[in-house]
């Protein structure tokens, strides 16, 4: 399936765009050239007319006359240079005078500018100490849980240890041997996840303990309390006289041993839970007040850090106000030096004016009466030297903007003719005209065709209003109006989306039928087959093909499908083929089916299209999701769409339909034809679906 021919649809669009581009801008550069040296040659010949003019009129006994012209310019000339001389040294002098009401106005913008900066650094020191303070209240509310939910936990190991004295005791010393931090460590995330983490194993360990049955026990019946049951009993066998002495305390005696050693018993069998237990109800309270110290820290810092920015600020702003009286002077001398420096500057500068001027005058007079003593001749030929050369350059000017412009218009409108032209032919070879002797010559391809014509662009180079390059160097290699083939080609871009406001579009249908058809004749026998969904039309939409099941129903998967079950059934034999595909034949080996099927020769995988008229028409929302992942996954595994969208109808919840368009050739319904895109509308060309025979 390689072509070194890129007959894609978005190929295609951009070379027209950039061959209606390209002749525009050599037209505008025509122009401009054009424009830019009759400009030049006309400035150089009126200016050579009016030397020769001057010449003439000197010549002609005019030369006294200019000579009077010029003695009034002159005149004029010294009376504009002595009224700017009185403007500068007026404007010097009442700056001096005003010189002490504008060192105020100075001194007061300045204290302006310090007085707002005041107030802008008062209200970020508020700002950031109400911040610090609002930040130590979100630190503080899961402190005050944990401490509740430590002291919860404490309680409870209590009542759960209460039948031995020995394990209340350890939760007395771990408590005791838990040290606050003297040093805070500015850590404090760290620390509440460690007291969440401490408080979450005692938590574990204590319903651990609580698992023992002898600790219950002994918890709901102190050891003391059955010893004294024990001597009671005793007590009232003697008196009873039911026993002699010797055998009731023997019994006693070995009662309350076995007691004993039930007792110890559950204690060993408790204590490391106990112990871990305590251990952990310890270091989360350790945790917890290295958290409330870090969150103290964090919170004085803060509030510190604010306060010594305002006051750093203020102090700054008090040192500066302080500097008014200087700012006054130092306008007063700033102004003064100004005025000393530059007042010099603008006479000299009017003098040196009045010089130049004056030397324009005299040359101009000088050649007047040049003129007037017979060297009129002389300049003439020299002025025409001076023509001629400018002339000259003018020339050498055009021809190298008429190389540089011809040079560019053979880099960029001869190579897109001739690709476009490639392309026309190789569309015409791949996607030849229907016609009766097609038909009758046609031959099973061995091959399958990597493109499938489907619509044309007629582009019009000369609709612009300027129209086309005059000059024969700028002459098109071909006709201004060409049909640019579109086709859709594999499997870059081998989906279609149609988007229209209508339904069941008599031309929709037809271009469907058409690629469908067109498909058929291009691909080797066996190797397409079709998945056709007409929920609307009920079939009627694409009921010519019927006759392939005729001879082989895999062709168009047994019949055209309509109803909102067979669709999701469809659609979900066409995931599980792209699965197949992925796992069975793609792996990590091919990027694409076109790919494995170049290798693959005679046991080439099939190429499936899914064929669907007025959707979102009968989809489900199960439906619309599988079809979103065959759009996304299955081009690379030889799954193409051909999708009519009526934008009537609502689109499923959840349906992307940027992800059909993403890998899809996009076609909208506009203005009583078809567009492209932006391409197409920047080259001005109108779009013509290709009828089925």
């Amino acid at each position: 399936m390689s072509n070194r021919i890129d007959l894609s649809t978005s190929h295609s669009l951009a070379l027209a765009q950039r061959l209606d581009t390209a002749i525009a801008h050599h037209k505008k550069g025509e122009t401009e050239l054009i424009e830019h040296i009759g400009e030049r040659r006309f400035n150089a010949e009126r200016q050579y007319r009016k030397q020769k003019e001057l010449l003439e009129s000197i010549r002609a006994s005019e030369g006294e006359k200019k000579l009077a012209q010029l003695a009034h310019i002159e005149s004029r000339i010294g009376t504009t240079h002595e009224q700017r001389r009185a403007h500068i040294k007026h404007f010097a002098h009442a700056t001096m005078r005003d010189l002490t009401v504008l060192a105020q106005d100075a001194r007061e913008a300045w204290l302006g500018k310090l007085q707002g900066r005041r107030m802008m650094a008062e209200r970020d020191m508020k700002s950031g100490l109400a911040k610090a303070d609002n930040s130590q209240a979100e630190r503080t509310e899961p402190l005050a849980q944990q401490r509740d939910t430590l002291l919860e936990l404490d309680r409870r190991a209590r009542s759960a240890f209460s039948g031995y004295d020995t394990l209340v005791n350890l939760l007395r010393r771990e408590k005791n041997s838990a040290v606050a931090p003297t040093l805070p460590p500015e850590q404090f995330a760290s620390h509440l996840a460690d007291t969440e983490r401490h408080t979450q194993t005692a938590v574990t360990q204590l319903a651990a303990f609580q698992e023992y049955a002898l600790p219950r026990f002994f918890r709901a019946v102190p050891i003391l309390a059955l010893t004294l049951v024990i001597v009671l009993i005793i007590a009232v066998l003697l008196g009873m006289g039911l026993a002699a002495q010797s055998t009731v305390g023997g019994i006693a005696a070995l009662g309350c041993f076995g007691l004993f050693i039930i007792h110890r018993i559950g204690l060993s069998q408790s204590r490391t839970t106990a112990e871990a237990t305590a251990q952990s109800i310890s270091a989360g309270i350790l945790s917890l007040e290295s958290a409330n110290a870090a969150a103290k820290a964090m919170h004085d810092h803060d509030r510190s850090a604010a306060q010594t920015t305002g006051d750093a600020i203020k102090s700054h702003i008090e040192k500066e106000w302080e500097r008014a009286d200087t700012i006054e002077a130092e306008y007063r001398e700033a102004v003064k030096e100004k005025i000393k420096t530059n007042v010099p500057r603008a006479l000299a500068k009017n003098d040196a004016l009045l010089t130049l001027k004056r030397q324009r005058i005299a040359a101009t007079r000088s050649l007047i009466l040049g003129h007037l003593k017979g060297d009129a001749d002389g300049q003439k030929k020299q002025h025409r030297q001076i023509f001629d050369t400018e002339s000259a350059d003018i020339n050498a000017d055009e021809t190298q903007r008429w190389a540089t412009l011809a040079a560019s218009w053979q880099a960029t409108v001869p190579p897109a003719y001739a690709e476009l032209d490639a392309i026309a032919k190789a569309s015409t070879r791949n996607s030849p005209a229907w016609t009766p002797r097609f038909v009758s010559d046609w031959g099973a391809p061995a091959a399958f065709t990597p493109a499938a014509r489907f619509a044309q662009l007629d582009l019009d180079l000369a609709r612009h209003p300027a129209g086309l390059p005059k000059d024969p160097r700028l002459a098109l290699p071909g006709p201004a109006q060409l049909r640019v083939p579109l086709s859709l080609a594999f499997p870059a871009e081998g989906s279609l989306l149609i988007e229209t406001s209508s339904t069941g579009s008599a031309e929709v249908v037809g271009t469907l039928n058409n690629i469908m058809l067109r498909l058929l004749a291009n691909t080797p026998p066996g190797k397409v087959n079709f998945t056709i969904i007409d929920p609307v039309g009920l079939g009627q939409s694409f009921s010519g093909l019927m006759h392939l099941s005729d001879y082989e129903e895999t062709l168009i998967n047994r019949r055209i499908w309509t109803q909102r079950d067979q669709i999701e059934e469809r659609l979900a034999e066409l995931n599980e083929h792209i699965e197949k595909v992925i796992q069975m034949y793609l792996r990590n080996e091919y990027a694409t089916i076109t790919e494995y099927n170049e290798k693959a020769g005679s046991v080439a995988e099939k190429y499936h299209f899914l064929v669907v008229a007025d959707f979102p028409a009968g989809f489900s929302e199960t439906a619309a999701k599988r079809l979103q992942s065959i759009a996304i996954s299955g081009p690379r595994c030889g799954v193409f769409t051909l999708i009519h969208w009526d934008q009537r109808q609502p689109l499923p919840d959840g349906f992307a339909i940027d992800e059909l368009r993403k890998g899809s050739v996009c076609l909208r319904a506009e203005g009583g034809g078809f567009s492209a895109g932006r391409e197409q509308a920047e080259a001005g060309a109108a779009l013509v679906l290709d009828p089925p025979p």
